[in-house]
């Protein structure tokens, strides 16, 4: 975990894509990601973000396959709707974010 929240800690305001986001608490972990709640500070609203790290090209290989699979599918009423996804680099560290509509309802 400490990992995964320097880049927060270093980076209060981040960009991604057209959004400039500032992080508010971590949601969930799981076994190659956490998911945090992220605030755009030029309009207000609320985002999950997906933060993967990256550990190898092939792993890079099958996040990029998800991603492409997830565009495909467009906008569904039972698939979260991806907003936005870029690279990041953190202590020598890269790092898949993705932006996500927020579901606080579940």
């Amino acid at each position: 975990t400490p990992k995964m929240l320097s880049f927060f800690k270093n980076n209060p305001r981040f960009s991604i894509g057209k959004y400039t986001l500032e992080m508010e608490n971590k949601i969930s972990e799981g076994g190659y990601a956490y998911i945090y709640k992220v605030r755009d500070v030029n309009t207000g609203q609320y985002y999950a973000l997906k933060k993967i790290l990256l550990n190898d090209g092939q792993q890079q290989q099958m996040i990029q396959g998800e991603l492409k699979i997830w565009k495909e599918l467009g906008d569904h009423p039972n698939i979260v709707r991806m907003i936005e996804q870029g690279i990041m680099q953190d202590g020598g560290q890269k790092f898949i974010m993705i932006l996500m509509e927020l579901c606080s309802e579940g």
